[in-house]
C-alpha cells in the first residue's frame, strides 16, 4: 500500500526479541507451514486498558485467505483463557489501512475511536 508507506514502519529486531522473550511473539502456522506472526502486549489505548496488537504479518503467498482476522480470533480466544483481563483486544489502525480495518470488523472487532482534526 503506497500511500501508507510513510506512516507504516514494520518491527524491528529488538522489538520482534523482547516480544519473543516475553511471551508475546505468536507464529501462525497452517498445516506445517509458517504463515506469518501476531505481536501483543499489555497497552493503554486512549482510556482503555487491554492487549494491543502490536504487529501482525501475513506472508504476502498466505494473504487474501482470512488468516489475520482468524489469527486475532484465535489469539483473543488464547489471551482470554490465560489471563483475565485480555478480554479487550485493542489496536491502532489508520483510517486510510482499509485492508487491517477490514480484518479487524471481520475478526469480530468494532472501531469506537476516531479522531478527526481540522487546520484552523
Amino acid at each position: 500500500m503506497p500511500e501508507l508507506n510513510t506512516h507504516l514502519f514494520p518491527a524491528d529486531e529488538d522489538d520482534l526479541h523482547g516480544w519473543l522473550l516475553s511471551g508475546a511473539l505468536y507464529l501462525l502456522i497452517e498445516g506445517n507451514m509458517r504463515v506469518g506472526l501476531i505481536a501483543c502486549e499489555s497497552a493503554s489505548v486512549a482510556f482503555l486498558k487491554g492487549m494491543k496488537i502490536a504487529e501482525e504479518v501475513i506472508l504476502p503467498r498466505y494473504r487474501g485467505r482470512g488468516l489475520a482476522a482468524q489469527a486475532q480470533r484465535l489469539l483473543r480466544r488464547h489471551l482470554t483463557q490465560c489471563q483475565s483481563d485480555a478480554s479487550l483486544m485493542t489496536g491502532t489502525i489508520l483510517p486510510a489501512n482499509l485492508a487491517s480495518i477490514k480484518t479487524a470488523e471481520r475478526a469480530g472487532r468494532t472501531c469506537i475511536l476516531k479522531y478527526q482534526f481540522l487546520t484552523a
